[in-house]
C-alpha cells in the first residue's frame, strides 16, 4: 500500500486513499467501525488481524468507509482510537501462539477527526494459532477474505519458517567464510542484518537518496567512532552498493536487503606485558552507528519487520577486555578477561523491530559475557551512553 512504515504514515495518506480510490486487497483492509467489546468482537478482531500475519501482513485502516467496489470511500472518525490502542495490543499478545508482538498501531488526527491504522507484520514466527477462549484455531487471508486454514496449509507454513532460518543461517555462514578470508588474520568486528525473510530485489542500487543515506548519518561524537563516509560516495556492485573499504570500514547493501558492516578493530592499546586490549567503548559505538543506518536505510524502503543479526570479532585470540567503562577505577590487570578462542560469533538473534539501544545492548551484553562478564557497561538503564 505505503512505501512506508507505520511510523512514517500522516492523515495525508489516508486522504490519498480516499482519493485515488484504493480498493482492498490482500494486504490492505478497511473498517468503517472499530471493533466492539463482546467476546464475538473480539474473536473477530484476532482473526482479522492474525489472518493477516498467517499471510503476507499489511495494514488495516480502521475509519475509512468503503465504496461499492471495496474502494476507500469515507472517512469515520474512531473517538475510542487511543483509548483501545492498548487493549488491542494485549489482547493480540494474551491469545495468539506464538505471541504476535510485531504488530504497530498509530492514531492519525486531522481536523479532529481520528482513524487508526494497525501495521501488520509478514510473520517469520507463522503460523499464529487463535487461542482466544480455547479456540485454537488458525486463520489466513486469501485476497480480500479471511478463512480457517487446511492442514496442508498450516503443515507448509511451519515448513516455510524452518526454510527462512535454514536460508538465513546459510547466508550468514557465507557471509562469515568471505570475511575471514579477507581479514587476512587481522583483528575485524563484522555486523550483518538481514530481513525476515528476504526479498530477493528491494533495493534500488540507482536511488540517490539511498546512497546518501549509506555515506552520511547522525554527527559522529568528537573522538568517537562511527560507520558515517563522509567523503565518499556508495558504488555499484555485483551485489548492490558499497562504501568504504575492507582494510578500514565497510558497508555492503544487497540486492535482497541485507546489510553488513565491517571494521578492523583498530581502537585498542597494549597493556605493560603489550598484549592488546580492546576498547570496548568504540566497539559499542560501532554497533549502535551501524543499527542508526540500518534502521535509516529500512526506514526509507518502508521495511519495518522482523530482522535477523549475525556479530563477530575475528582473530582476537590475544585481546583482552575489561568488565568496566575504559579509565574505570575497577579496571586492574588481575579482572581483565581473555577469550580462549580466536573468533567470538554470534549467530541468528531475531528482533521484532529495529531499536537501537536494545539491540546495542543484547549483542554488547553477549561480549562481555563471553569474557565472563555479567553485562556491557555504557548503558543507563537501557540507553547506550558515553559520557
Amino acid at each position: 500500500m505505503f512505501n512506508k512504515i507505520i511510523d512514517n504514515l500522516t492523515f495525508n495518506d489516508i486522504d490519498w486513499l480516499i482519493q485515488n480510490e484504493i480498493e482492498e486487497n490482500q494486504n490492505l483492509e478497511y473498517k468503517r467501525d472499530l471493533w466492539g467489546n463482546s467476546d464475538a468482537d473480539k474473536k473477530e478482531m484476532l482473526k482479522d488481524i492474525v489472518s493477516m500475519a498467517n499471510s503476507h501482513g499489511g495494514y488495516i485502516i480502521i475509519g475509512v468507509g468503503e465504496g461499492d467496489n471495496n474502494e476507500a470511500h469515507s472517512i469515520n472518525d474512531i473517538q475510542e482510537a487511543e483509548s483501545r490502542r492498548d487493549e488491542i495490543l494485549s489482547s493480540l499478545f494474551a491469545n495468539t501462539q506464538p505471541r504476535l508482538q510485531s504488530v504497530k498501531i498509530r492514531t492519525l488526527t486531522k481536523e479532529n477527526i481520528t482513524v487508526m491504522a494497525i501495521s501488520i507484520p509478514n510473520s517469520f514466527r507463522k503460523p499464529h494459532m487463535i487461542t482466544f477462549n480455547g479456540i485454537n484455531q488458525f486463520w489466513i487471508r486469501h485476497d480480500r477474505q479471511k478463512m480457517k486454514m487446511a492442514i496442508d496449509e498450516i503443515r507448509r507454513l511451519f515448513i516455510n519458517t524452518l526454510d527462512i532460518t535454514k536460508d538465513i543461517q546459510s547466508l550468514f555462514s557465507r557471509q562469515s567464510n568471505i570475511i575471514k578470508i579477507v581479514s587476512n588474520n587481522e583483528p575485524m568486528l563484522a555486523i550483518g542484518v538481514s530481513m525476515m525473510p528476504r526479498d530477493s530485489e528491494i533495493i534500488d542500487i540507482l536511488d540517490a537518496d539511498l546512497r546518501n543515506i549509506l555515506a552520511n548519518g547522525e554527527p559522529e561524537r568528537y573522538g568517537g567512532v562511527s560507520f558515517n563516509f563522509l567523503h565518499e560516495q556508495a558504488r555499484p556492485t555485483y551485489n548492490g552498493l558499497s562504501i568504504g573499504s575492507h582494510d578500514f570500514r565497510k558497508i555492503d547493501l544487497h540486492r535482497d536487503g541485507y546489510i553488513q558492516a565491517t571494521s578492523t578493530i583498530l581502537d585498542y592499546h597494549n597493556n605493560q606485558e603489550g598484549l592488546p586490549i580492546m576498547k570496548g567503548w568504540a566497539i559499542l559505538e560501532l554497533i549502535y552507528s551501524f543499527i542508526q543506518k540500518l534502521k535509516d536505510i529500512y526506514n526509507h524502503i518502508g521495511y519495518d519487520g522482523q530482522i535477523s543479526i549475525f556479530f563477530s570479532l575475528y582473530n582476537i585470540a590475544d585481546f583482552g577486555l575489561y568488565p568496566y567503562k575504559d579509565g574505570a577505577i575497577g579496571n586492574r590487570s588481575h579482572n581483565l578477561s581473555r577469550l580462549d578462542q580466536d573468533n567470538l560469533e554470534i549467530n541468528n538473534i531475531v528482533f521484532a523491530e529495529i531499536d537501537k539501544d536494545k539491540i546495542t545492548k543484547v549483542i554488547g551484553d553477549r561480549i562481555w559475557q563471553s569474557f565472563g562478564f555479567d553485562e556491557a557497561p555504557y548503558f543507563d538503564d537501557g540507553t547506550f551512553k558515553i559520557d
